[in-house]
């Protein structure tokens, strides 16, 4: 039996975009970081909030999408993998841990809820879904409040691969 490795984040986009390609071979990689908050009542019954920051990781295309749609303060819907990559310097071995995000969809509210980079975002996931997207790939859905814009890397790099976990 395959694991499922799923981790899907409703979050809040804390730093620019920091895009990058690799010479030589057409890659290209963004990483960016999201905030998750949780709101809960102390002993004394004070709200407190407690704010847990996300490393997010993203590819070639989906990667391009992400540095020219996602802005800092958006609120977005990620889907992707946990993946921890280990670094020795000076004899220490430090560990990290990312989301390897293969769908990213924007969320009402936030910085994205009163520009026109939904509506752009969207014209070009429905572009790219009509060059490569297998059929059943549905990448843009609108919502109750909204208009929802998924990119999905699967639609993007023409892979064929269901994504169900059986």
């Amino acid at each position: 039996m395959e694991g499922l490795n799923l981790h899907m984040l409703n979050a809040t986009i804390g730093s620019d975009v920091d895009y990058r390609t690799f010479e030589g071979n057409d890659r290209a990689v963004a990483s960016f970081s999201v905030a998750t908050n949780r709101t809960y009542k102390n002993r004394d019954g004070e709200k407190q909030t407690e704010t847990q920051w996300h490393r997010i990781e993203c590819w070639n295309k989906l990667a391009k999408f992400a540095s020219e749609h996602l802005k800092k303060g958006t609120n977005i819907h990620i889907q992707g993998e946990v993946r921890t990559d280990k670094s020795e310097k000076d004899g220490v071995t430090r560990y990290f841990t990312k989301t390897l995000a293969n769908r990213i969809t924007f969320l009402p509210g936030g910085a994205n809820s009163q520009n026109a980079s939904a509506s752009e975002a969207k014209e070009q996931v429905d572009t790219l879904k009509n060059d490569s997207a297998p059929q059943g790939q549905t990448q843009a859905q609108p919502q109750n409040s909204g208009q929802a814009v998924t990119a999905n890397q699967n639609a993007f790099n023409g892979d064929a691969e269901e994504d169900l976990p059986f």
